[in-house]
């Protein structure tokens, strides 16, 4: 398989201020970026049944991954997509290889993974604002119990990975996040350690 295949999705994310969550927004707009809809989002994460710590379903090592069933309502319309993202780099929880898919029905779906033998552990409410300026893309979520992030994300190939990170840095700052405030994992990794119960 070649290294050049745009599957991997590099993101970095950071925690915003209620206060900065505004300006950031207003810097978006200001750097020609387009507003390409409101959503509202339900994530359920799925592990398999037999687990009874998150320790266990960590991802860290290559080859572990997540797996997430979501509903998304935006225009008044609702859809469902079942995702999954496997780690390639040990540790690295800023690219991945990415697979996802539609289904018909989200609780059919629920059905199906808890029937061959998958748990629901995590679930995630949250409202988005998506922006697109070039190769980025640029999320404005606010978090159900958590507060507002910004996840911004490039599509790239492996091989490519490290440079759309330091590309990322870089629009990050010109918005006005600062490097501190970028999470070293995911801010829904930092959720599911203080709130999973098995």
């Amino acid at each position: 398989m070649s290294t050049n295949i745009a599957d991997h999705e590099v993101e970095l994310r950071a925690i915003l201020t209620n206060a900065q969550r505004h300006r950031v927004v207003r810097a978006l707009r200001s750097i020609g970026a387009t507003q390409r809809g409101v959503e509202a989002l339900t994530d359920v994460y799925f592990c398999p049944r037999s687990v009874r710590s998150f320790k266990a379903i960590e991802m860290d090592e290559i080859g572990s991954f997540s797996l997430r069933l979501r509903t998304r309502r935006a225009g008044g319309i609702s859809t469902s997509n079942l995702n999954i993202k496997v780690i390639t780099r040990r540790g690295d929880h800023h690219a991945w290889e990415e697979h996802e898919s539609g289904v018909g029905s989200f609780d059919e779906m629920k059905h199906i993974l808890t029937t061959v033998g998958f748990k629901p552990f995590f679930t995630m409410k949250k409202q988005r604002r998506t922006y697109v300026r070039g190769r980025f893309t640029a999320v404005v979520e606010d978090i159900a119990g958590f507060g507002p992030i910004i996840e911004v994300e490039v599509l790239t190939s492996k091989r490519d990975a490290p440079r759309a990170k330091l590309r990322i840095h870089a629009f990050l700052e010109s918005i006005g996040v600062q490097a501190s405030q970028i999470v070293p994992k995911s801010v829904t990794n930092l959720l599911m350690h203080k709130m999973t119960k098995f």
